[in-house]
């Protein structure tokens, strides 16, 4: 079956569609593997609707199977494009941003602005609740682009933040 899949001219239209069939449903498992957003998956249901459009005119007489695969190509593409617009909803969605609620430790004097470092990186930083000194702990409020919005953490604060995370 291989070979005649290859270039062989003696390929039936039933052989290709079965294969198509199998093809596509193959893409559409393996996408579920994958992080590729649905694209193979995509091609796979696209593959999949032409195989049974194609199997349809092998069984069906062709009035009959006309009707079919337009209404399968409705189907189809309705289905699609409803999954596109809730995935294109999905990745404009804004993503949560990890820094929040986070604890820094201040590297320079915030009156109001200075710096704190995170997870080892410098990030600038405007208390403006409250002035904070270097080696305080604050809490990571809000994030506008590379600025940290940030509050001072009392003791009591800061020693409950940092044992909440062990193991009980």
């Amino acid at each position: 079956m291989l070979v005649r899949a290859l270039g062989d001219p003696g390929l039936k239209m039933a052989d290709f569609a079965w294969i198509l069939l199998l093809g596509s449903v193959g893409a559409i498992l393996f996408d579920l593997h994958v992080t590729w957003h649905g694209a193979i998956a995509a091609l796979g249901a696209a593959g999949l609707i032409v195989a049974v459009a194609m199997l349809l005119f092998l069984v069906l007489p062709a009035p009959l199977a006309i009707v079919l695969t337009v209404a399968l190509l409705y189907l189809g593409l309705t289905i699609g494009s409803r999954a596109l617009h809730g995935w294109l909803a999905l990745m404009r969605r804004p993503a949560a941003d990890a820094l929040l609620s986070r604890v820094a430790r201040v590297a320079q004097p915030l009156q109001p602005e200075g710096w704190v470092k995170l997870d080892g990186v410098y990030w600038r930083a405007i208390c403006p609740s409250a002035n904070a000194s270097a080696g305080d702990l604050v809490l990571v409020l809000s994030r506008q682009e590379l600025t940290l919005f940030v509050a001072p953490l009392r003791d009591h604060e800061a020693a409950r933040l940092q044992f909440s995370d062990l193991p009980r």
